[in-house]
């Protein structure tokens, strides 16, 4: 049961959450300045929000990820998916023994 509630709020939860306010509000905000605002910036926010630590450089690069697919498919849902998948693998890997970064 813990590892059920950890996976809905880390791999469901949580990256919906996420993508709708740094995809849906941040970077949708930002776009009107550009590509790089949009993106990159962003996906900075994202990285920071996320700490600074060992991770920073993984949020940043899903960040982008997910903030150039927001920008091709101009819909947050493919990046909550890209998103709901990612933190799915890193839960699995971590329940059973693999140690990732998250």
């Amino acid at each position: 049961m813990p590892f059920l509630l950890s996976f809905l709020g880390g791999a469901i939860f949580t990256p919906f959450g996420e993508e709708i306010l740094f995809r849906g509000v941040v970077a949708n905000a930002l776009n009107r300045y550009g590509v790089f605002a949009g993106v990159v910036l962003s996906s900075i926010i994202f990285g920071l929000v996320h700490s600074v630590s060992v991770i920073l450089p993984v949020a940043i690069m899903v960040g982008v990820l997910c903030g150039i697919l927001f920008r091709a498919t101009r819909s947050v849902w493919p990046c909550v998916i890209l998103h709901c998948v990612y933190n799915a693998m890193n839960s699995i890997a971590s329940a059973v023994g693999f140690a990732p970064m998250q």
